[in-house]
């Protein structure tokens, strides 16, 4: 009407799943409004997450204790496999054990070995990879929200980091949180509790 130039960006459905989908498009905008609000979930102030990945850190002191423990007892155990394997190439040897049951029982603990040695790469990498991916997190929380605001990077880059299985319904984002983001959407609420019960009264 004053001649003035509008510009409009508007999200919807992409269809991949199938042409079926009736949803309706959503302003970008408004599109922004929500994952801000997604963001705001999980933002955490620099001082808790400190503190929390002090006390995690704490804690992954103690399960590296523990795990050297049980490393200790699967190499134990992985090192009787290859005993027992040893003592099966003897009683071969010494045909005591005929060609058939050498293979059956050699098979059978070299199926329990890697079984072991499985778990002793997952436990090995279990502790140390928990506190990393924590740090990377809370570091995330902490900024995320502000830079979204500042559009200083790509928003659908802050935006996947939540989660996955992003949809629209009736104009409404959706989407399943990642494990670990999930768990530091609920030390944010828990730090947002803490620091309103502290606030001086006015």
């Amino acid at each position: 009407v004053n001649g003035n130039v509008h510009e409009y960006v508007f999200y919807r459905c992409s269809k991949r799943k199938g042409t079926s989908c009736k949803q309706s498009f959503v302003r970008s905008t408004e599109l922004e409004k929500q994952v801000l609000k997604k963001l705001e979930e999980v933002e955490i102030p620099r001082d808790f997450s400190e503190w929390a990945l002090g006390l995690l850190r704490m804690e992954t002191d103690r399960d590296k204790v523990t795990r050297d423990q049980m490393l200790s007892k699967f190499q134990n155990d992985y090192n009787k496999c290859l005993q027992r394997i040893d003592t099966l190439k003897d009683m071969r040897m010494n045909r005591e054990i005929d060609a058939e049951e050498f293979a059956v029982r050699k098979t059978e603990v070299e199926t329990e070995k890697d079984g072991i040695q499985s778990s002793i790469n997952k436990l090995d990498k279990r502790v140390s990879e928990r506190l990393e991916e924590f740090e990377e997190k809370f570091s995330f929380a902490e900024t995320a929200k502000a830079r979204f605001e500042k559009n200083t990077e790509n928003k659908r880059t802050l935006l996947i980091s939540l989660g996955t299985n992003f949809t629209l319904h009736n104009k409404e984002l959706k989407f399943d949180w990642e494990e670990v983001m999930a768990q530091v959407r609920t030390a944010s609420k828990e730090a947002k509790k803490l620091h309103k019960a502290f606030e001086p009264i006015k």
